[in-house]
């Protein structure tokens, strides 16, 4: 592996296709004449495409379809022209520089061609740079060495988007997630419209697992033999803008019965505890009197 070129903070390095680079790995780039060096991390993989290159591929295709040629060269010859065609290069980000043994902000320097590469152990890295982390969830295994890859809880906080393909394990990895989640203490709600997360309750052979009893499965209406807890949220707790929003955006109340709906929540909650009942109890009330 040598490095090509440089544009920018990305290097382009040319390898032969028996070495196995992965996008997304971190490599080492080091400069032993200056005792200096990069860590630059794969985004992007290519083959060669030298002027040589494609003129002996087209010239080949050309005259095989024209004219059988039998070319005679040596089996060692023969190899070292397959490699040169099906020779690759990896685009790499430039991440750190290497200044005197410590990983340090990049500072613009370039190496020399003659630079010794090599790839980095994902758990090396992480502890070089100080990022181990107090509260680690595993979500999977970096598929560059076997290590762990981890998560640290503190990252999810805020706002977390998972996408991808149908069935790259979206569902799977955020599962995952939830579950290093709640070992690290954490307390979640999870709006499960299709009932994926109940059955992580259980292990596989349906025997209870350590979340068993961190995870209570709540219902809005659930039937009188359900396992399920009633899911429930108290109107003083939802305030009367949510409750307003809910009648008149989802169950579509016309504007003249909203605005009576309003007049009567005004009223009752200067006069009574504001709840679901009382609420009830002074519409009919109301209908009486106007009747």
């Amino acid at each position: 592996m040598h490095i090509l070129t440089k544009s920018r903070d990305e290097i382009y390095l040319v390898y032969h296709p028996d070495e196995k680079i992965e996008v997304g790995e971190s490599l080492k780039i080091v400069d032993t004449r200056e005792n200096r060096g990069l860590i630059v991390q794969v985004i992007e993989l290519n083959l060669v495409d030298l002027p040589g290159i494609l003129e002996d591929i087209v010239r080949r295709e050309a005259i095989r379809t024209r004219a059988k040629i039998e070319e005679i060269t040596s089996h060692e010859v023969q190899k070292i022209l397959v490699d040169i065609k099906n020779m690759k290069i990896a685009k790499t980000k430039i991440r750190y520089e290497i200044r005197n043994g410590k990983i340090v902000p990049w500072s613009g320097w370039t190496p020399s061609r003659s630079s010794e590469i090599s790839s980095i152990n994902t758990s090396e890295l992480i502890k070089s740079l100080d990022i181990v982390g107090k509260r680690n969830i595993v979500a999977g295994i970096n598929i560059f060495d076997g290590s762990d890859f981890i998560v640290n809880a503190y990252d999810l906080q805020g706002i977390n988007v998972i996408v991808g393909k149908k069935g790259t394990g979206k569902s799977h990895l955020a599962k995952t997630l939830l579950l290093g989640l709640i070992d690290n203490g954490a307390k979640i709600v999870v709006f499960d419209i299709n009932d994926e997360y109940s059955n992580l309750k259980y292990r596989i052979d349906n025997t209870k697992s350590k979340y068993h009893d961190k995870i209570i499965t709540l219902e809005p209406n659930p039937p009188k033999d359900s396992k399920y807890i009633p899911l429930k949220f108290t109107l003083p707790y939802i305030g009367l803008e949510v409750f307003y929003s809910v009648m008149i955006d989802v169950l579509k109340l016309p504007e003249a019965s909203a605005a009576t709906l309003r007049e009567v929540c005004n009223d009752l909650e200067g006069i009574k505890a504001l709840n679901l009942n009382n609420l009830f109890q002074e519409i009919e009330d109301k209908s009486a009197r106007v009747k």
